[in-house]
């Protein structure tokens, strides 16, 4: 089998909540080539453009699924359903923070443990949620092709000032957070699920080109070959014990790759869900307050707005304000 790794973010450019990464992991066959991978799914797997047929799910970058006149509903229930078939099955939304604990390095904020609400959250057609499921697990199933993990990192505020200061940059926290999520994914798979050849396809961190350093710190003791860095795609290998080989790819448009589409569809649920729950908590103890998506402009206004109420609770500029 070949393991095939997509990563993406999102919360990249706001000032309040989490900058999320997300990252799906997926099993093919040695003689499946990875870059056919859209036509051996396209019986179950549909363009953005089709959004109600029950015979194939939508997978796409999340900023074609999710917008805001659309509302959540078509992006999170393509993310249920696709979390479903990995065996990721919360009904409530405190159910989905312990899923992604192993990957916290941070205390998580306040406000995820105190919003409790169903899932979805959303308004959803239960019969089409139920036929994506189906569909998306029989068509996997028939192309012999598993769903081996789906996880997230969530780097809430003050961890990210800290982590900026340490870094230098967001570019490169950005950088290092995605590949220490790849390691520790593959640290955790069980041997039977691990393969001689891994590909990772990861959306291009901040537009740069070259991340042989970054990839050398992170996994140092595995030997690194640079086979090509430019503006359309970065990519490097790295050889390891017993013959394994790890090639990474960074490309543009990344997320145009179903394992990295997933992963964008991921982290921007997280980081909508964790939105969610940032704006209730606000909500209850700033009555009116108007919600926020966290991006400068706004987050500003908002962060004048809940001020007072910041100061009462103890909640500290830093809980709360990325710096970046």
């Amino acid at each position: 089998m070949t393991l095939l790794i997509g990563t993406d973010e999102a919360g990249y450019g706001p000032n309040l909540g989490p900058l999320v990464v997300g990252l799906s992991a997926w099993q093919i066959p040695d003689d499946c080539p990875a870059d056919q991978l859209p036509q051996l799914l396209r019986s179950f797997v549909a363009e953005p453009t089709t959004l109600n047929d029950p015979c194939r799910l939508p997978l796409a970058d999340s900023k074609q699924l999710y917008q805001p006149q659309r509302g959540l509903a078509v992006l999170e229930q393509a993310v249920l359903a696709a979390w479903h078939v990995a065996g990721i099955k919360p009904t409530q939304s405190v159910e989905v923070w312990p899923h992604f604990a192993a990957c916290e390095q941070a205390a998580a904020p306040r406000w995820h443990n105190v919003w409790q609400t169903d899932l979805p959250v959303s308004f959803q057609d239960p019969a089409l949620t139920l036929a994506w499921r189906a569909s998306f697990a029989a068509g996997l199933a028939a192309a012999r092709i598993k769903l081996a993990k789906i996880q997230a990192r969530l780097v809430q505020p003050a961890e990210f000032n800290r982590l900026v200061q340490t870094c230098g940059n967001k570019g490169t926290l950005l950088s290092e957070t995605t590949l220490r999520l790849v390691r520790d994914v593959l640290s955790s798979l069980p041997a039977q699920d691990l393969a001689a050849r891994t590909l990772v396809v990861c959306d291009k961190h901040g537009g740069r080109d070259r991340y042989a350093p970054v990839l050398q710190f992170i996994f140092p003791d595995q030997r690194l070959e640079v086979l090509r860095e430019g503006r359309a795609e970065s990519a490097y290998v790295l050889h390891g014990d017993q013959d394994q080989r790890i090639e990474f790819r960074f490309r543009t448009h990344g997320e145009e790759w179903l394992p990295t589409a997933l992963a964008s569809m991921t982290a921007k649920y997280l980081r909508e869900l964790s939105m969610h729950a940032f704006n209730d908590f606000w909500q209850q103890h700033v009555p009116g307050v108007k919600p926020t998506a966290g991006y400068p402009s706004d987050a500003v206004r908002f962060r004048a707005d809940i001020a007072t109420a910041a100061k009462q609770l103890g909640v500290s500029d830093d809980e709360l304000w990325r710096c970046r």
